[in-house]
């Protein structure tokens, strides 16, 4: 698989949206604001070693800082300006940027420290990096790439400078990167969880709202917790009233017991009269089901109620015009067997 494959499929099992895009300039903003915040502390912090050299360092941070702050509040004002693909894209290579001047601190200043300030400058950006992938954890390509342009740089540098302690550092930091490799694909894992679990709470709460069949949820005391908008309209009722009552108060035993066995005897249905709240009398065809959480503990049940009032009266009526035809087929028979018999007389005479 090359390059390109891999990246076609990142990009298609975690595409690239506005609430993405979105989510990454406004932490963004908090993120570069700290950013400031830190490389001046660590600028006063290495300024008797380093003296003007860490002045230019933070004066090009705190500009590309602020020139990020300026991006996200254009893409708060000015959203349209680009399309979502390249805001991302203008994103990426700035967060890539970000972290390259930052690791300039190890390759570039480290070697000039004592161990001390080496030290500082190894802690500092494990706790850059750790911070800024709080702040990037929405797009995990984004934060493997800029812990990785923070990192690898890092431990390079403390391999380079072969000291027992400079070697010992640069194995505990290949721990660090390696577990926050696994902490952000695991992030990653439990997101796209998350999601799915999401899209099918969707899905479902699409299908229960404009099923056009009367469907309602109730718990384990058999309160109705839900009904959508079909349930209310088939039995003349406002919106929601049916929502808290209890199924114990249906006048329709059968239909209770229905819904009271789908706990101990699985799927039940009743295809019957019923009666409603309001005096009025249906013809109705109904299902229930129970329904189980992951440990597989009911939690309470779907009810599905179908109007077959209209079907039943005109199957009441397709009968009663069979028997009608039937004994009028039969009464034409009597008639005509009658006449056959009267007609040898009438012949004789």
């Amino acid at each position: 698989m090359n390059y390109k494959q891999i990246l076609n499929k990142a990009k298609q099992s975690h595409p690239i949206d506005n609430a993405l895009v979105s989510t990454l300039y406004t932490l963004s903003i908090k993120s570069q604001s700290t950013g400031i915040i830190f490389v001046t502390l660590v600028t006063i912090f290495l300024y008797s070693e380093l003296a003007y050299s860490i002045v230019i360092w933070c004066t090009v941070m705190v500009s590309f800082f602020g020139f990020r702050i300026y991006q996200a509040y254009l893409f708060k004002t000015t959203p349209h300006k680009y399309s979502i693909e390249v805001w991302y894209k203008k994103f990426m290579i700035f967060a890539s940027l970000t972290a390259l001047i930052l690791s300039s601190l190890s390759f570039v200043f480290m070697p000039y420290l004592d161990e001390y300030h080496q030290l500082f400058v190894l802690l500092s950006l494990v706790g850059s990096a750790g911070i800024a992938i709080t702040s990037l954890s929405s797009d995990f390509r984004i934060a493997v790439v800029y812990i990785s342009l923070v990192m690898v740089p890092l431990i390079i540098s403390l391999l380079v400078i072969k000291t027992s302690l400079a070697l010992m550092l640069a194995v505990l930091v290949m721990l660090f990167f390696i577990s926050q490799i696994g902490m952000i694909f695991n992030n990653y894992a439990e997101q796209q969880k998350v999601k799915e679990l999401k899209d099918q709470k969707d899905l479902l709460h699409n299908l229960f709202s404009e099923a056009p069949l009367g469907m309602f949820s109730y718990d384990t005391d058999l309160h109705v917790l839900d009904a959508n908008k079909h349930l209310h309209a088939m039995f003349g009722h406002e919106d929601k009233t049916i929502i808290g009552m209890n199924i114990n108060a249906l006048s329709n035993r059968n239909i209770f017991d229905l819904f009271k066995n789908t706990f101990t005897q699985g799927p039940q249905s009743y295809t019957g009269p019923y009666t409603s709240l309001n005096g009025n009398h249906f013809w109705v065809e109904v299902t229930g089901f129970s329904l189980k959480n992951s440990n597989n503990d009911i939690i309470g049940g779907i009810g599905i109620i179908e109007d077959k009032t209209k079907e039943n009266m005109d199957k009441k009526e397709l009968v009663s015009l069979h028997e009608t035809l039937q004994t009028q087929v039969e009464k034409n028979q009597f008639l005509l067997k009658k006449t056959n018999c009267l007609s040898p007389i009438w012949s004789i005479r």
